[in-house]
């Protein structure tokens, strides 16, 4: 081969490299996606595919669902039901910011009579009741209760971190035929929490539940002691409540 034509040659490579480099650099700079959280691929630091370094945490692939136990409905008064439910977060580093629930009501024939639908969230480690009340419905219709839950936004422990708030000095009163529950929230945050809900279910001396009630307070300050009275609807008799078995729950969020 003459010497002319290696030139040409090599100045042929050299053409080339410059055109597939310019070309990749249009592509690279206009065309090529830039890496993200749902790619499909293990770039950016991640620490597996789509999930650690700058993606949310690889633990959350693994996270446990919530468990519910068994929902229940209790009269809230004539022709009124409240619907309840006992859900457990079995996470220990994960809490669900939010996350939708929805009470499906059934008949005596299995028909679906109703949906109760509606938002909530739960802690790391945390069991709450869920709670829609009152509802007008007549408790003879009711065959059965079911609840369903989805759409979880979950949140490490750290970023969600559950107020700290207790309550004491629960007593039980009876007047103008309705009982009460009442009782001392203490605050030991050091912020305002914007919404405090205190709810009651009052247990009968055979151990199943009578009747649920809650109360919001509102602008709960830093360290404060508030007290909370919890009316329950008209019908239950005092000496048919167990009190050692009435549960308290406190739900707060800090915004």
């Amino acid at each position: 081969m003459s010497s002319r034509l290696i030139k040409q040659f090599l100045y042929g490579l050299a053409y080339a490299a410059v055109l597939i480099s310019f070309l990749f650099g249009v592509y690279y700079l206009f065309f090529k996606k830039p890496p993200t959280c749902f790619d499909g691929r293990q770039n950016q630091g991640e620490e597996d595919v789509d999930c650690g370094g700058p993606c949310p945490s690889c633990e959350i692939r693994t996270l446990s669902p919530l468990v519910s136990a068994k929902a229940f409905v209790l009269p809230a008064g004539r022709d009124a039901v409240s619907a309840v439910a006992e859900v457990r977060n079995p996470n220990l580093n994960y809490g669900a910011e939010s996350f939708d629930y929805e009470f499906v009501v059934s008949g005596p024939f299995g028909e679906k009579s109703s949906s109760l639908k509606g938002k909530s969230f739960i802690y790391a480690a945390e069991s709450k009741y869920l709670l829609e009340a009152p509802v007008a419905m007549n408790i003879r219709d009711i065959a059965s209760v079911e609840v369903f839950l989805s759409n979880f936004s979950w949140k490490s422990r750290r970023d969600f971190p559950q107020p700290m708030i207790s309550f004491r000095e629960i007593n039980h009163r009876f007047s103008d035929d309705r009982i009460s529950v009442e009782g001392v929230i203490v605050s030991g945050e050091t912020i305002r929490l914007p919404r405090v809900f205190a709810g009651a279910i009052l247990y009968g001396k055979n151990g199943d539940p009578l009747s649920v009630a809650r109360t919001e307070l509102r602008d709960v300050a830093a360290f404060q002691e508030r007290f909370f009275k919890i009316t329950f609807p008209a019908g239950i008799n005092l000496p048919d409540v167990d009190q050692k078995s009435t549960k308290i729950f406190i739900e707060a969020k800090k915004n």
